[in-house]
């Protein structure tokens, strides 16, 4: 056993391309938030957005091909401007983005972009309050030569997928081309993509995550490869 450290309310929500499902359940980064905005952003008159407690969140994207793993029965349609920001980063996949505001985490809606807060410049201050916040954090536990577990606290896990430095540090370690399943927000599992008795060990671990009752959080059955820093779907459970 190997132990590394490195450095519910489900509702389906129907935008005009993307179904997903959200679930309503901080070391600052005041330097460069400071420089391209200062801490806050002024939305309206009454409502302000600390930039040091904007998150990445890791969601599941499903469609007809990738369909949701553990449907719920409540469906609301929303425009565009009500919609959670997002965007696609692998098959099934999306990043979203929470305002953290002590007991829950509210997501941040198209309507909150503007010239001043991009999409881009919202996923940078978002990944950097993730590293600064979570990457110390983090553990693996496991053995490299089967599998592996990263924790962090129950939050992030599976939104580590998005730190690049993480995966280099990782590769290392298993000496092999890596891949993953995320089944669920709080479950990252990896082993090497060339070892047999990983890759059926992450799928024992997947089939275990969706038979469990309590499973919370669920994001997808699917195995993927990293490849040039991008997530790549090679199999399903």
């Amino acid at each position: 056993m190997h132990n590394a450290k490195l450095i519910n309310l489900n509702l389906v929500i129907i935008t005009e391309s993307r179904t997903f499902v959200t679930e309503m359940k901080t070391a600052s980064s005041m330097g460069i938030l400071n420089r391209l905005f200062g801490r806050f952003l002024k939305l309206s008159s009454d409502d302000r957005i600390d930039l040091t407690k904007v998150f990445p969140k890791i969601k599941g994207l499903y469609e007809e091909d990738t369909p949701d793993p553990k449907p719920v029965e409540r469906v609301i349609e929303m425009s565009h401007d009500d919609s959670p920001v997002y965007e696609t980063i692998s098959t099934g996949l999306g990043i979203f983005y929470v305002l953290d505001k002590g007991s829950h985490y509210s997501f941040l809606q198209n309507r909150d972009l503007s010239t001043t807060i991009t999409l881009e410049k919202l996923h940078e201050i978002a990944l950097n309050n993730l590293t600064e916040q979570v990457l110390d954090k983090t553990q693996l536990n496991g053995d490299p030569a089967d599998i592996m577990m990263l924790v962090n606290g129950g939050n992030f896990e599976a939104t580590m997928i998005l730190v690049d430095r993480l995966w280099s540090q990782v590769e290392r370690l298993f000496n092999d081309q890596i891949c993953i399943a995320l089944p669920a927000r709080d479950l990252l599992f990896i082993s090497g993509r060339n070892n047999p008795v990983g890759r059926e060990s992450l799928r024992a671990a997947v089939r275990k995550a969706f038979d469990s009752q309590d499973l919370e959080g669920a994001l997808v059955r699917h195995i993927y490869a990293r490849e040039n820093n991008q997530w790549i779907l090679i199999e399903t459970v």
